[in-house]
């Protein structure tokens, strides 16, 4: 129970990430409609968004400072 709770926060930030992800590519859909061409600005925007998101839950997991530095290298 004790470790269940160490990796809370991990999935709490781990579910704002996805569903911020999930909002936002609905609103470029959403534009997308209106503006045609604007395809590779809305991939870039969310593989920006994505990477940015990935390290965000990198930083949050518990785990030790040596382990965290071999992850983000």
């Amino acid at each position: 129970m004790e470790n269940v709770l160490k990796f809370l926060p991990s999935l709490g930030t781990l579910a704002a990430v996805v569903v911020t992800l999930i909002v936002v590519r609905r609103l470029l859909d959403r534009s997308e409609a209106k503006l045609s061409g604007h395809q590779f600005r809305n991939q870039m925007v969310m593989i920006l968004l994505t990477a940015t998101g990935l390290l965000v839950v990198i930083l949050v997991v518990p785990m030790g400072d040596t382990m965290r530095g071999q992850v983000l290298s």
